[in-house]
């Protein structure tokens, strides 16, 4: 039996190829503190990306990562939004962004994928 849900997203989804780099994202931890991780993207829209992560993240989280987007680095800040258990990955990770600022960056970041679709998906700079 095959079954369908209604998605209720506004915004699309770009899938990310599964040989797409890894991407570090920090953590803002209950205490104030910092937990560096790094996830695997499986998608990606202009408001939101979903990740594999091994130990699962509480939702209500602030997570912080570094994105190339036309060669440009993008500095993401956003909060997680869900996060389940799976067999496969560990856990399926939803973090919804709220603010995506460019900057001048010596870290290297993670270009996720270069599909012409993603340009309409970034907010404006």
């Amino acid at each position: 039996m095959t079954t369908q849900s209604v998605d209720n997203r506004k915004n699309i989804r770009v899938t990310i190829d599964e040989h797409a780099p890894e991407v570090k994202l920090t953590l803002q931890t209950v205490g104030g503190g910092t937990d560096t991780r790094t996830v695997r993207a499986y998608d990606l829209s202009r408001t939101g990306m979903g990740f594999v992560d091994a130990k699962g993240i509480a939702i209500g989280t602030k997570c912080v990562l570094i994105l190339y987007h036309q060669r440009r680095p993008l500095r993401v800040i956003g909060k997680v939004t869900n996060c389940r258990p799976d067999k496969k990955h560990g856990h399926i990770v939803g973090v919804k962004f709220t603010s995506i600022t460019p900057f001048q960056s010596e870290t290297s970041g993670a270009e996720l994928t270069n599909d012409p679709a993603v340009d309409r998906l970034m907010i404006e700079l």
